[in-house]
């Protein structure tokens, strides 16, 4: 009998799940219609669809992940700029999302923040700007606000929040792959081939202008005692993550835990 393979697809790289209504918004935009995966409202009529939807406000944190749209990062449609990665921002020129238009209470900017993968084949979200701040809530331990900085995407610290421009809400759902790990390792190999290609490496800028050019003034981890990573395990007494990053582990920048 043949094996039935069970499992996310290996193209997804993570699905953003909208939080609020600002955020529905957004991903229901044209400009997104390519990524986009509508909500499943547990079957619910249409009438009930318009009631929850209108029962939303910017603000509301309770929206149920099986009932709001999302947006899909595969290596199916790749980034604009696969050295920066999946940029989210108000210029649609630059963004691989369009976040609309900021106001006086939505900071957004021509490129906030961009959703990647790094050298060690984590999914990892960079805020790209000074003029407004990012936050990422890991299993419900929040970190405080930052500005240039980097968050690792452990899937081990779910559920993932994100919070930017001050109205932006929306949930990181990192997929499990089950048999189609081994698949999705080689997307992210070429993933990873392709962005050396595009970018300088570290030795050429240089540590400071390398972490300076990607957002990584600092990078921030899980505070929990343990987060699981696939094989790895990651303990903030140690930190034997730091081991894949020792050019990193071993520079003056500043290291959250």
């Amino acid at each position: 009998m043949s094996h039935i393979r069970t499992g996310d697809s290996p193209s997804l790289i993570c699905k953003l799940v909208a939080r609020n209504l600002r955020t529905i918004n957004v991903w229901q935009r044209p400009e997104n219609s390519s990524r986009y995966g509508p909500p499943s409202y547990g079957g619910l009529p249409e009438a009930s669809r318009s009631g929850r939807e209108s029962s939303l406000s910017d603000d509301d944190s309770n929206a149920d992940p099986d009932q709001e749209p999302v947006l899909n990062l595969t290596f199916d449609k790749m980034p604009l700029d696969i050295g920066q990665g999946f940029v989210f921002g108000s210029d649609p020129n630059l963004c691989d999302i369009y976040c609309g238009e900021p106001d006086a209470s939505y900071h957004i900017c021509s490129r906030t923040f961009a959703i990647t993968i790094n050298d060690e084949g984590h999914v990892v979200l960079e805020h790209l700007t000074h003029k407004t701040v990012t936050s990422v809530q890991y299993n419900g331990q929040k970190t405080g606000t930052r500005r240039k900085f980097t968050w690792i995407l452990f899937p081990g610290s779910s559920p993932l929040f994100v919070t930017a421009a001050k109205k932006l809400h929306f949930e990181v759902i990192l997929p499990d792959h089950g048999d189609n790990e081994p698949v999705y390792r080689e997307h992210v190999e070429r993933y990873l081939r392709a962005r050396r290609d595009a970018i300088p490496s570290p030795g050429q800028l240089g540590k400071a202008n390398y972490l300076s050019r990607f957002g990584l003034d600092s990078i921030q981890f899980p505070t929990s005692s343990r987060v699981s990573f696939r094989t790895n395990t990651l303990c903030h007494e140690s930190m034997p993550a730091l081991r894949t990053l020792p050019w990193l582990a071993r520079s003056k920048h500043k290291v959250n835990h």
